[in-house]
């Protein structure tokens, strides 16, 4: 879903939404690539905690 998400926000950010998204020559950067680590960290630590816990 991150590559659906990337390949979206460079769509919208493309030629003809250019003037509403309000993008500049460099572009905008987002935190999706921190946020997917960091929630597949949190289930990784789920999945963990419950296999310990049955075990």
């Amino acid at each position: 879903s991150i590559w659906q998400y990337r390949w979206g926000l460079r769509y919208l950010w493309g030629e003809p939404f250019t003037p509403i998204a309000g993008v500049t020559v460099e572009g905008k950067q987002t935190p999706i690539m921190a946020v997917a680590l960091l929630l597949i960290g949190v289930g990784l630590f789920a999945f963990f905690a419950v296999l310990f816990r049955l075990a």
